[in-house]
């Protein structure tokens, strides 16, 4: 399981807003054999795959053009908060991709740091 709590919302029925708690007990044996810099590294891809998943499933599902996704880790909020569009979506290569480096076709709101990892941000405007 990629995350629990998953909340589904909109105001508009080209849109939706997900947000959800990151599963990050799937990585704990992993933390224990590395150092928190390979660790942050490792879950921020973890992170943002697992939007990217939810997000193809979305557009497969309805028939939207916009997603914005909030996720928490432990018991932090709004970690990650990234607009994704049908548009620049439909372009992406998925079977190429490095899931942190694609979100730079997206706009996006987060506060990353390799030895510290994410930082709470607000949400985008």
């Amino acid at each position: 399981m990629y995350g629990s709590n998953y909340e589904f919302g909109t105001d508009d029925a080209k849109k939706i807003e997900v947000e959800f708690n990151v599963n990050v007990n799937t990585l704990l044996e992993a933390k224990q054999k590395m150092n928190s810099t390979e660790y942050n590294l490792l879950l921020q891809d973890y992170i943002y795959s697992v939007c990217i998943c939810i997000a193809r499933d979305m557009f497969a599902l309805l028939p939207i053009r916009t997603q914005y996704y909030h996720s928490h880790c432990f018991e932090w909020k709004n970690r990650s908060i990234i607009d994704f569009d049908r548009q620049n979506f439909s372009n992406v290569k998925f079977g190429y991709i490095n899931s942190s480096d694609s979100l730079v076709q997206f706009r996006h709101n987060m506060n990353f740091n390799e030895t510290c990892g994410f930082s709470p941000v607000g949400n985008l405007e």
